[in-house]
């Protein structure tokens, strides 16, 4: 619902930031008053698993329920505002709550302030290798292999299961806690892919204003292919007039509709304008409408094509 610019991710990163600095001076403040530090660290690492978890169906509803929010303001600083303001309310409790980890993790380790030095740098060790090994693992392993949304619960059973191994001495509680976790990702219903392609911050007052194209949009025709990769989500989308749509972070990136003339003409224009032909290269596949009029030259000897994203390739088989 943020789009894929510049500015949706710096939003994002400023909200998480925010977050974690927020709940990392709370958690110092307080650290030194609470006795059990481990039961402490354990009910914080158990909230952030329950608050991924309730969280995470909300997350696929979202750009159905900002449409009209996001159509009603206007102008670059008021819905990039509005953006930010969603984003906080979304990350705010959890992000605090995995910055408070840190300050409690340390005081856990270190209760001598003569071990304090060695016990920070190993905590900061750990949570420096975790960031990069979680970003890493996350973005070229869990999306693609598991989905966002099973990524989310998968996040959320770990953070269960670290809860549980701190309780370890109640070993049923400890066994119980990650099992809870994964029996939602297993009972939740998987998110809409219609909805998560209604791009509220593109089409929203199009749509708002026109009900009957939301209803179609929301509601009708078949959902051909939906693939989380490592750069981007795409679906092809079929509509009930028979259109096939491509839409990558659901922005349309190609149809079979009312994109084709240009499609066609992307690929016949350069080609007329070139005094010679015989070797073409076309950067992005897309839907494949640009690369069917290069096939039909007969002085064509070669031609390439760079595709950044495999799931487009695979989109335009559908």
């Amino acid at each position: 619902f943020a789009g894929s610019t510049t500015y949706a991710f710096s939003l994002i990163v400023s909200a998480f930031i925010l977050g974690l600095a927020a709940g990392g001076h709370v958690a110092a403040q307080i650290v030194d008053r609470v006795t059990d530090r481990r039961g402490l660290l354990a009910g914080v690492l158990l909230a952030v698993a329950l608050a991924s978890a309730l969280l995470t169906p909300l997350l696929g509803e979202l750009p159905l329920l900002l449409l009209e929010p996001l159509a009603a303001v206007d102008g670059f600083r008021a819905t990039q505002t509005l953006v930010f303001s969603v984003l906080l309310g979304i990350v705010l409790l959890p992000t605090s709550l995995l910055g408070a980890v840190y300050p409690i993790a340390t005081r856990l380790l270190a209760p001598d302030p003569a071990t304090a030095p060695e016990a920070v740098g190993r905590a900061y060790a750990a949570n420096t290798a975790g960031a990069v090994l979680g970003s890493l693992g996350t973005g070229l392993v869990l999306l693609p292999l598991l989905g966002l949304q099973d990524s989310l619960w998968l996040a959320s059973t770990v953070f269960a299961l670290a809860a549980g191994l701190l309780l370890a001495e109640r070993r049923r509680l400890a066994l119980a806690l990650p099992a809870l976790f994964a029996l939602g990702a297993v009972a939740t219903p998987d998110w809409n892919p219609r909805h998560m392609n209604l791009a509220p911050h593109i089409y929203g007052k199009d749509l708002v204003a026109n009900p009957a194209a939301l209803a179609q949009m929301r509601d009708s025709g078949s959902v051909l292919m939906h693939r989380e990769g490592r750069g981007a989500t795409v679906t092809v989308l079929q509509r009930p007039d028979g259109a096939r749509v491509l839409r990558i972070n659901g922005k349309t990136g190609a149809s079979t509709h009312e994109d084709r003339m240009t499609q066609a003409w992307i690929g016949r224009l350069p080609a007329v304008l070139a005094e010679r032909a015989t070797d073409v290269f076309v950067l992005g596949l897309g839907s494949g409408m640009s690369l069917a009029p290069l096939l039909e030259r007969a002085d064509l000897t070669r031609l390439q094509v760079a595709e950044l994203l495999p799931e487009v390739a695979e989109a335009a088989h559908a």
